[in-house]
């Protein structure tokens, strides 16, 4: 509960609940939140079931201040009301560093093309705005060198506004040592000022050196600094245009062609060395780069520089006219199309993503290994096995996009053999779609039963062109070689509609390599449990001699499931769970606290311990993913 009144920064509050940490991640790849949040100072989060105002008390005059500013901000920014939703975030992300509301795919889109910086207020923005300063001082006949350390007001201003974000802090000290020693006629040390801001902000905050943003800053004002005078003389040596005459000599017309000249070498030195620089920390942080980002960067950068320029101008007016404001914005609008298109066009080139394993999984010797992940009540994992890479299920379009597309990058995962679509369900497969538009995919397999699901027809639907390949009480091989496949069918004499209730429970699947098995149980029931232990199951397993080593089985909400004569019949050694003891035992039914009692197997619960990774060789090992060989 809470009072009716809409709390504001500054305000100060009381609550009641519990603390408890932030989540550290649980599959490959994922994003760390609780090293985030430890690195911005933030220890854990209440979970507050009762909050109230603290009448009479408040603070942070500043932080209301910018807070008040930002808002107006962001009035000015959309008054006109032109664009389309997504456009106006993307103003907003590009002049406030404000992404909220931003569509998570979209995210995706420009971090995968390399342009997700043009979203972190840093030495551009303040660049463009302290050009704007300057031009306007000029125009009121102000001297600029004797007062233009005056223009450090409005930029910590704008800093505020935007929320003080790491880079725009550099930036801005950057900029306080240049124009303070323009103002004493001290010579401008770049590297100087860039080492005693570098010092200065550690000393202040020194959790800041694990800020990948903060590293990204320093990392590409270095090379800027270093790298790009050298190669701009090696350039511009070689496009001279006569070396033998004096400049003086030159046309208008050639004295433009020579600035237009440097401008677009300059642009196209910066962009590379800025990518070349961000290079090895996008291959670790991000497990992949795009090959094209340096041109799409050469496009975007501008772009967006306009688009803070005329925001800036647009905040600037407003207080004046709001339909100044307005005609602005119409403007912008169509500059953040133009930015929207371009990221699409890049983001739809799959083969300019360059996907890069994890430098720590370089060592994985070959054998067989099924990675099995933490994303729901349905199991979900991924094989691989001589350089080729299987899925079994996707998981829901929201845990594929958040989730399991971190795992394919974090793996460097560009070609999928095929997907094993255990069942026909939103819950397991609802990003089977998403999945099919991000990357090549060969062979889709699923249950050799129909189903009434809202997934079957929108697969019909979308799906037309691909071909679905049903389970024919054929093995499949998988890279053709000893490591098969199998469906358990055990539906000996049942009618069709009696078997299509066992669709959304999933089929049955053996994975069989050399004398040891995986059952991928998906959330039977106990009634299913019951078809698959008759005698002719019992047969076969004699005569193949076979012996299961896992048992991976996830939560079935409505009906009992995991029998003590089921657990007895399959015997494995280990049972792998996708919801915890404590989730299962929520909904009542059978075996949910007392599994330990009931088998001898080793219980692995996904949810509490996170994805583990299963390894064949001369024995089956499991090990949990953070424990890397």
């Amino acid at each position: 509960t809470r009072d009716r009144r809409e709390f504001r920064q500054g305000d100060f509050i009381e609550v009641q609940g519990r603390c408890v940490d932030f989540q550290e991640p649980k599959n490959p790849g994922e994003f760390n939140e609780r090293a985030w949040q430890h690195q911005r100072g933030i220890l854990g989060k209440i979970e507050g079931q009762e909050i109230r105002f603290l009448e009479g008390k408040s603070g942070l005059f500043g932080g209301r201040f910018f807070l008040f500013l930002r808002e107006k901000a962001k009035e000015f920014l959309s008054a006109g009301g032109f664009g389309t939703p997504e456009e106006q975030i993307l103003l907003r992300g590009m002049v406030l560093g404000d992404t909220e509301g931003m569509d998570p795919e979209l995210k995706e889109k420009f971090r995968s093309t390399g342009t997700g910086h043009i979203f972190a207020v840093s030495g551009q923005n303040l660049g463009v705005i302290l050009l704007l300063l300057i031009v306007g001082m000029r125009l009121l006949k102000v001297n600029a060198w004797r007062w233009g350390w005056m223009t450090l007001i409005p930029l910590y201003v704008y800093s505020g506004v935007s929320g003080f974000q790491s880079s725009c802090i550099r930036a801005w000290m950057m900029l306080a040592f240049v124009l303070i020693a323009w103002r004493i006629d001290r010579p401008a040390h770049w590297l100087n000022f860039w080492s005693v801001t570098l010092i200065l902000i550690l000393l202040w905050s020194p959790q800041s050196v694990e800020d990948i943003g903060f590293q990204l800053s320093f990392l590409v004002v270095l090379a800027l600094i270093t790298m790009t005078p050298w190669v701009m003389d090696k350039m511009t040596s070689y496009w001279e245009w006569e070396r033998l005459l004096s400049r003086r000599y030159s046309t208008p017309v050639q004295e433009i062609y020579f600035r237009w000249r440097k401008e677009m070498i300059g642009m196209g030195v910066s962009s590379t060395v800025a990518f070349l620089a961000t290079l090895p920390h996008a291959i670790f942080v991000f497990h992949q780069f795009n090959g094209g980002s340096i041109l799409l960067n050469l496009l975007v950068v501008p772009l967006a520089g306009l688009i803070v320029m005329g925001g800036s101008l647009s905040f600037l007016v407003g207080g004046i006219q709001l339909g100044l404001s307005a005609v602005i914005n119409f403007f912008l609008v169509y500059l953040a199309k133009l930015i929207l298109f371009l990221v699409h066009s890049v983001a739809l080139m799959t083969w300019l993503q360059i996907p890069v394993c994890d430098f720590r999984e370089w060592r994985w010797g070959g054998d067989p290994q099924i990675v099995l992940l933490d994303l729901g009540e349905v199991p979900q994992g991924m094989i691989r096995y001589r350089g080729a890479t299987w899925l079994i299920n996707t998981g829901n379009k929201k845990n594929y996009e958040r989730r399991l597309r971190s795992v394919l990058k974090y793996y460097g995962i560009a070609k999928i053999e095929g997907v094993f679509l255990t069942t026909v369900s939103e819950s397991s497969n609802g990003g089977l779609i998403e999945l099919l538009k991000s990357y090549s995919v060969g062979r889709l397999i699923r249950p050799s039963l129909r189903s009434n699901s809202p997934l079957e027809k929108k697969w019909e639907q979308q799906l037309s062109g691909r071909v679905f390949e049903r389970w024919q009480g054929v093995p499949v091989l998988i890279q053709d070689s000893d490591f098969r496949v199998i469906e358990w069918s055990g539906n000996s004499g049942k009618r069709n509609s009696e078997l299509k209730i066992t669709e959304d429970q999933g089929s049955v699947l053996q994975f069989k390599f050399g004398d040891k098995s995986l059952l991928w149980g998906n959330r039977i029931s106990e009634r299913r449990e019951r078809e698959l232990m008759g005698e002719e199951r019992e047969e076969e397993s004699k005569k193949e001699g076979f012996e299961i080593e896992v048992l991976v089985q996830g939560r079935n909400p409505r009906e009992s499931h995991l029998s003590e004569d089921w657990l007895r019949s399959v015997n494995p050694k280990y049972l792998i769970l996708s919801s915890s003891g404590e989730a299962i035992q929520k909904t009542g039914y059978d075996l949910a606290w007392n599994l330990r009692q009931r088998t001898t197997a080793e219980i692995i619960f996904l949810e509490k311990r996170g994805a583990v990774i299963l390894e064949w060789g001369d024995r089956m090992k499991i090990r949990p993913w953070r424990d890397r060989p």
